[in-house]
Protein backbone atom coordinates (compact mmCIF):
# COMPACT_ATOMS: atom_id res chain seq x y z
CA UNK A 1 0.00 0.00 0.00
CA UNK A 2 2.71 2.39 0.80
CA UNK A 3 4.12 1.93 -2.76
CA UNK A 4 0.41 3.09 -4.30
CA UNK A 5 1.80 6.62 -3.03
CA UNK A 6 4.00 7.31 -5.64
CA UNK A 7 3.16 8.34 -8.91
CA UNK A 8 4.76 5.85 -11.12
CA UNK A 9 2.26 3.16 -8.91
CA UNK A 10 -0.54 3.55 -11.39
CA UNK A 11 1.13 3.56 -14.88
CA UNK A 12 3.71 0.86 -13.85
CA UNK A 13 2.01 -1.74 -11.84
CA UNK A 14 -1.17 -0.92 -12.97
CA UNK A 15 -1.57 -2.70 -15.89
CA UNK A 16 -0.19 -5.34 -14.18
CA UNK A 17 -3.09 -6.32 -11.56
CA UNK A 18 -4.86 -9.52 -12.72
CA UNK A 19 -8.49 -9.26 -13.97
CA UNK A 20 -10.02 -12.57 -15.23
CA UNK A 21 -12.23 -11.80 -18.10
CA UNK A 22 -15.47 -11.82 -15.60
CA UNK A 23 -13.94 -9.11 -13.54
CA UNK A 24 -13.38 -5.28 -15.22
CA UNK A 25 -9.67 -4.22 -15.21
CA UNK A 26 -8.64 -2.10 -11.46
CA UNK A 27 -9.52 1.69 -11.44
CA UNK A 28 -7.68 4.25 -9.81
CA UNK A 29 -9.13 7.39 -9.77
CA UNK A 30 -6.69 9.77 -9.17
CA UNK A 31 -2.97 9.79 -9.95
CA UNK A 32 -1.28 8.62 -6.59
CA UNK A 33 -2.63 7.34 -3.17
CA UNK A 34 -2.60 9.81 -0.46
CA UNK A 35 -4.35 8.79 3.44
CA UNK A 36 -7.53 11.00 2.87
CA UNK A 37 -6.80 12.49 0.06
CA UNK A 38 -4.54 14.76 1.29
CA UNK A 39 -1.55 15.60 -1.01
CA UNK A 40 2.08 14.95 0.27
CA UNK A 41 4.65 17.61 0.19
CA UNK A 42 6.69 15.11 -2.63
CA UNK A 43 3.41 14.92 -4.65
CA UNK A 44 4.20 16.98 -7.66
CA UNK A 45 0.80 15.98 -9.97
CA UNK A 46 -2.72 16.64 -9.01
CA UNK A 47 -5.11 14.21 -8.24
CA UNK A 48 -4.17 12.27 -4.85
CA UNK A 49 -6.94 9.69 -3.84
CA UNK A 50 -8.02 8.55 -0.94
CA UNK A 51 -8.14 4.82 -0.07
CA UNK A 52 -11.99 5.05 -0.10
CA UNK A 53 -12.32 6.67 -2.90
CA UNK A 54 -10.00 3.65 -4.27
CA UNK A 55 -12.36 0.98 -3.02
CA UNK A 56 -15.63 2.58 -4.29
CA UNK A 57 -14.22 2.58 -7.31
CA UNK A 58 -13.35 -0.84 -7.64
CA UNK A 59 -16.83 -1.98 -5.12
CA UNK A 60 -19.33 -3.43 -5.99
CA UNK A 61 -16.86 -6.15 -7.29
CA UNK A 62 -16.81 -9.88 -8.26
CA UNK A 63 -13.24 -9.88 -7.51
CA UNK A 64 -12.04 -10.61 -3.70
CA UNK A 65 -9.98 -8.03 -2.42
CA UNK A 66 -7.21 -8.74 0.75
CA UNK A 67 -5.57 -6.27 2.68
CA UNK A 68 -2.45 -7.84 4.06
CA UNK A 69 -0.38 -6.33 7.12
CA UNK A 70 -2.93 -3.74 7.40
CA UNK A 71 -4.21 0.38 6.49
CA UNK A 72 -1.74 3.01 5.52
CA UNK A 73 -3.36 5.20 8.03
CA UNK A 74 -6.99 5.70 9.00
CA UNK A 75 -9.49 7.57 6.94
CA UNK A 76 -12.32 7.33 10.01
CA UNK A 77 -13.17 10.34 11.60
CA UNK A 78 -11.24 12.47 14.30
CA UNK A 79 -8.81 9.69 13.62
CA UNK A 80 -10.47 6.69 15.33
CA UNK A 81 -8.31 3.76 16.28
CA UNK A 82 -7.37 0.74 14.90
CA UNK A 83 -7.17 2.35 11.33
CA UNK A 84 -10.14 1.98 9.18
CA UNK A 85 -11.92 3.50 5.92
CA UNK A 86 -15.39 4.21 6.18
CA UNK A 87 -17.87 1.98 5.19
CA UNK A 88 -16.07 -1.13 4.61
CA UNK A 89 -14.82 -3.99 6.80
CA UNK A 90 -11.69 -6.19 6.97
CA UNK A 91 -12.56 -10.04 7.97
CA UNK A 92 -9.26 -12.16 9.10
CA UNK A 93 -9.29 -14.97 6.74
CA UNK A 94 -5.34 -16.42 7.89
CA UNK A 95 -2.46 -14.71 6.36
CA UNK A 96 -4.67 -11.92 4.99
CA UNK A 97 -7.77 -10.05 5.51
CA UNK A 98 -10.64 -9.65 3.16
CA UNK A 99 -12.13 -6.62 2.68
CA UNK A 100 -15.96 -6.39 2.55
CA UNK A 101 -18.01 -3.21 1.54
CA UNK A 102 -20.35 -2.39 4.59
CA UNK A 103 -20.33 -4.41 7.77
CA UNK A 104 -21.35 -7.84 7.14
CA UNK A 105 -19.80 -10.71 7.59
CA UNK A 106 -18.71 -13.57 5.42
CA UNK A 107 -20.81 -16.24 4.80
CA UNK A 108 -19.80 -19.54 6.79
CA UNK A 109 -18.80 -21.56 3.46
CA UNK A 110 -16.92 -18.31 1.82
CA UNK A 111 -15.49 -18.19 4.89
CA UNK A 112 -14.32 -21.73 5.02
CA UNK A 113 -13.08 -21.56 1.68
CA UNK A 114 -11.17 -18.23 2.00
CA UNK A 115 -9.32 -20.06 5.33
CA UNK A 116 -8.40 -22.72 3.35
CA UNK A 117 -6.92 -20.60 0.75
CA UNK A 118 -4.91 -18.41 2.93
CA UNK A 119 -3.62 -21.12 5.22
CA UNK A 120 -0.76 -19.98 7.92
CA UNK A 121 2.44 -21.45 7.45
CA UNK A 122 2.36 -24.75 9.72
CA UNK A 123 6.36 -24.75 10.10
CA UNK A 124 8.39 -21.67 11.07
CA UNK A 125 12.06 -20.51 10.86
CA UNK A 126 14.33 -21.63 13.47
CA UNK A 127 14.73 -18.50 15.70
CA UNK A 128 17.79 -19.80 17.19
CA UNK A 129 20.03 -18.63 14.27
CA UNK A 130 18.09 -14.98 13.73
CA UNK A 131 18.17 -11.98 15.40
CA UNK A 132 15.08 -9.13 15.68
CA UNK A 133 16.40 -6.69 12.74
CA UNK A 134 15.86 -10.07 10.37
CA UNK A 135 13.07 -10.90 8.22
CA UNK A 136 12.75 -14.09 9.42
CA UNK A 137 12.04 -12.38 13.07
CA UNK A 138 9.49 -10.39 11.49
CA UNK A 139 8.22 -13.56 9.92
CA UNK A 140 7.80 -14.92 13.26
CA UNK A 141 5.73 -11.76 15.10
CA UNK A 142 3.44 -11.95 12.04
CA UNK A 143 2.34 -15.34 11.93
CA UNK A 144 1.33 -14.77 15.59
CA UNK A 145 -0.39 -11.24 14.71
CA UNK A 146 -2.04 -12.92 11.59
CA UNK A 147 -2.85 -16.54 13.67
CA UNK A 148 -4.45 -14.63 16.88
CA UNK A 149 -6.77 -12.58 14.40
CA UNK A 150 -7.75 -15.42 12.65
CA UNK A 151 -9.10 -16.96 16.16
CA UNK A 152 -10.51 -13.99 17.34
CA UNK A 153 -12.40 -13.32 14.35
CA UNK A 154 -13.59 -17.16 14.79
CA UNK A 155 -14.48 -16.52 18.61
CA UNK A 156 -16.39 -13.47 17.34
CA UNK A 157 -18.31 -15.57 14.62
CA UNK A 158 -19.29 -18.19 17.42
CA UNK A 159 -20.51 -15.23 19.35
CA UNK A 160 -22.48 -13.88 16.82
CA UNK A 161 -24.33 -17.54 16.35
CA UNK A 162 -26.26 -16.96 19.69
CA UNK A 163 -26.35 -17.85 23.18
CA UNK A 164 -27.90 -20.93 25.20
CA UNK A 165 -31.57 -19.64 26.00
CA UNK A 166 -31.95 -16.75 28.67
CA UNK A 167 -31.07 -16.82 31.48
CA UNK A 168 -27.96 -18.71 30.56
CA UNK A 169 -25.20 -16.43 29.63
CA UNK A 170 -23.48 -19.47 27.41
CA UNK A 171 -22.83 -18.78 23.95
CA UNK A 172 -23.78 -22.13 21.93
CA UNK A 173 -20.58 -22.64 20.63
CA UNK A 174 -18.76 -24.29 23.21
CA UNK A 175 -16.37 -26.50 20.85
CA UNK A 176 -15.48 -23.89 18.57
CA UNK A 177 -14.28 -22.00 21.97
CA UNK A 178 -12.34 -24.88 22.90
CA UNK A 179 -10.47 -25.18 19.50
CA UNK A 180 -10.08 -20.91 19.99
CA UNK A 181 -8.42 -21.33 23.52
CA UNK A 182 -6.00 -24.07 22.50
CA UNK A 183 -4.73 -22.24 19.71
CA UNK A 184 -4.14 -19.32 21.12
CA UNK A 185 -3.04 -20.83 24.06
CA UNK A 186 -0.55 -22.28 21.37
CA UNK A 187 0.07 -19.03 20.60
CA UNK A 188 1.16 -17.77 23.81
CA UNK A 189 3.47 -20.78 24.19
CA UNK A 190 5.47 -19.80 21.11
CA UNK A 191 5.33 -15.99 21.65
CA UNK A 192 6.99 -16.35 25.22
CA UNK A 193 9.34 -19.05 23.93
CA UNK A 194 10.70 -15.96 21.63
CA UNK A 195 10.56 -13.27 24.19
CA UNK A 196 7.69 -11.66 21.92
CA UNK A 197 5.16 -9.55 23.85
CA UNK A 198 1.79 -9.36 22.45
CA UNK A 199 -0.30 -8.25 25.43
CA UNK A 200 -3.54 -8.00 23.25
CA UNK A 201 -2.59 -12.09 22.90
CA UNK A 202 -3.48 -12.27 26.80
CA UNK A 203 -6.45 -10.36 27.29
CA UNK A 204 -8.31 -12.07 24.25
CA UNK A 205 -7.06 -15.56 25.70
CA UNK A 206 -8.95 -14.06 28.57
CA UNK A 207 -11.92 -13.47 26.92
CA UNK A 208 -12.05 -16.52 25.64
CA UNK A 209 -11.69 -18.43 28.68
CA UNK A 210 -14.38 -15.96 30.34
CA UNK A 211 -16.77 -17.26 27.90
CA UNK A 212 -15.95 -20.74 28.74
CA UNK A 213 -19.06 -22.58 30.33
CA UNK A 214 -18.77 -23.84 33.90
CA UNK A 215 -20.75 -26.65 35.34
CA UNK A 216 -22.12 -24.78 38.30
CA UNK A 217 -21.84 -20.69 38.27
CA UNK A 218 -24.19 -20.31 40.54
CA UNK A 219 -21.90 -22.32 43.34
CA UNK A 220 -18.99 -20.34 42.02
CA UNK A 221 -16.48 -19.98 43.82
CA UNK A 222 -17.34 -23.07 46.26
CA UNK A 223 -17.21 -24.87 43.56
CA UNK A 224 -14.26 -24.25 40.75
CA UNK A 225 -15.28 -22.79 37.54
CA UNK A 226 -11.67 -23.42 34.53
CA UNK A 227 -13.13 -20.69 32.94
CA UNK A 228 -13.40 -17.94 35.63
CA UNK A 229 -9.85 -19.07 36.77
CA UNK A 230 -7.73 -18.73 33.84
CA UNK A 231 -9.62 -15.79 32.73
CA UNK A 232 -8.26 -14.04 35.57
CA UNK A 233 -4.95 -15.49 35.14
CA UNK A 234 -4.73 -14.42 31.84
CA UNK A 235 -6.16 -10.96 32.31
CA UNK A 236 -3.56 -10.28 35.23
CA UNK A 237 -0.44 -11.52 32.84
CA UNK A 238 -2.11 -8.42 30.54
CA UNK A 239 -2.12 -6.13 33.39
CA UNK A 240 1.73 -6.80 33.73
CA UNK A 241 2.86 -6.41 30.23
CA UNK A 242 0.64 -3.54 28.88
CA UNK A 243 1.87 0.10 28.02
CA UNK A 244 -1.71 0.93 27.66
CA UNK A 245 -2.78 3.88 30.07
CA UNK A 246 -4.55 3.20 33.66
CA UNK A 247 -8.16 4.37 32.24
CA UNK A 248 -8.46 2.55 29.43
CA UNK A 249 -7.48 -1.54 31.61
CA UNK A 250 -10.61 -1.03 33.84
CA UNK A 251 -12.51 -3.51 32.83
CA UNK A 252 -9.51 -6.04 32.66
CA UNK A 253 -8.25 -4.55 36.68
CA UNK A 254 -11.85 -5.38 37.68
CA UNK A 255 -11.89 -8.84 36.93
CA UNK A 256 -8.37 -9.76 38.50
CA UNK A 257 -9.53 -7.67 41.73
CA UNK A 258 -12.37 -9.50 42.35
CA UNK A 259 -11.34 -13.11 42.52
CA UNK A 260 -14.64 -14.82 44.23
CA UNK A 261 -16.92 -12.76 42.33
CA UNK A 262 -18.35 -14.49 39.18
CA UNK A 263 -18.26 -12.02 36.00
CA UNK A 264 -19.41 -12.83 32.82
CA UNK A 265 -17.81 -11.78 29.62
CA UNK A 266 -20.79 -13.33 27.22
Amino acid sequence: MPMMTYEWFKTMHGPHFPHPPWAPPMKFPGVQFAVGGTPLKEHRKCCPYSMKQFLDANFPSKRPFYLVGGWYGTELSNGQQPPGIPGYYTEPVGTAMRIIAGRKRLKSKEYKEETRNFTIPARLPDMKKYDQTSWEYTILVNYISYSQALWVNRMERAVAKGKEPDPSPWIKEQKELAKVIKNLEKLIALAEKEGIVEEDLYRNTGIAYGRLKCEEPNLYPKVDCLGQTKMRAMMKKFLEVTKKPKHETQNEKLVVDNPTKFINLG
